[in-house]
């Protein structure tokens, strides 16, 4: 926990930073730049909500395990426009109050949201293969976490990891990354994203690594796939991959009643949904 708390303390300090420094801008500014640079912060925090808010890209810029707080910049920019607000003298002090308590409301959920609740009550089932197995209908990450810990030589179970990668109803892969991240902690192992197309993943199965799939929302599949394996469109799974030949991917699956499975290149472009997480050596 003490990594979400310095994370928690970083941003604190920047949204701090951006209010002080957007109000001093602010105070020189006439009645209209004033508003234009409302509107200039707007589009910027627009953008980021389009470009790279939960973007995986995130990772290799801030490789840390508290990413998730740290990557969530909604409070930088409610910051800079409290800032604006304040130096908004032809508005009463109260207006002015009661929208900076807004953006602050606003900034303080938005970057608590993750850590709001309590992560499921897990059991403890490994397949006879080594696959550790879901126990709830939300911790497939947690499982896969798990297993693939477990392919390294790190100790793991799906209740640890379903605290340690904050899972709720779901886990996101910001949180199976922080989750990751703690358990390689001391090792020889670090963590790493793999981004790429369902065509490259062969070239990333040299290892076992978490993919994260799903059929689309709108994907167009015959009644036979969805209710002989169970794939419900715009629901997302994570699997651990092990392997791969020139015709099969070789594919543990978390959920109790599928385990080991092969899957082909039709499903593989069908599923993936363009990444995943892996444990490579770490550097010297």
């Amino acid at each position: 926990m003490w990594d979400l708390l310095l994370g928690l303390v970083i941003i604190a300090a920047l949204s701090l930073l951006a209010f002080h420094l957007t109000a001093a801008v602010a105070r020189r500014l006439s009645w209209w730049p004033r508003n234009l640079l409302a509107i200039l912060i707007v589009s910027a925090m627009v953008l980021y909500i389009r470009v790279l808010w939960q973007n995986t890209v995130l990772a290799q810029w801030l490789p840390y395990s508290n990413l998730i707080i740290v990557g969530n910049w909604f409070p930088l920019f409610l910051a800079a426009l409290a800032g604006i607000v304040i130096e908004m003298r032809r508005l009463a002090w109260l207006r002015r109050a009661a929208v900076i308590s807004a953006l602050a409301g606003f900034a303080s959920f938005a970057v608590l949201l993750p850590l709001l609740g309590q992560p499921p009550r897990c059991g403890e089932q490994w397949a006879a293969f080594g696959g550790c197995e879901q126990t709830t209908p939300f911790t497939c990450s947690a499982a896969s976490a798990a297993t693939l810990l477990h392919l390294h030589g790190i100790a793991a179970t799906e209740q640890e990891m379903a605290e340690l990668c904050l899972t709720r109803r779901g886990t996101s892969w910001l949180g199976l990354y922080r989750g990751l991240k703690l358990k390689t902690q001391g090792t020889a192992w670090d963590v790493e994203l793999v981004r790429c197309s369902a065509a490259e993943v062969r070239q990333h199965a040299d290892r076992p690594m978490i993919m994260e799939v799903g059929l689309e929302a709108d994907a167009p599949i015959d009644a036979a796939f969805r209710s002989e394996f169970g794939w419900a469109p715009g629901v997302r799974h994570s699997v651990v991959l092990l392997a791969s030949d020139n015709r099969r991917l070789r594919i543990v699956d978390p959920s109790p009643h599928v385990g080991r499975e092969e899957w082909d290149d039709e499903s593989l472009h069908l599923l993936w949904r363009g990444h995943g997480l892996r444990l490579v050596k770490r550097g010297p």
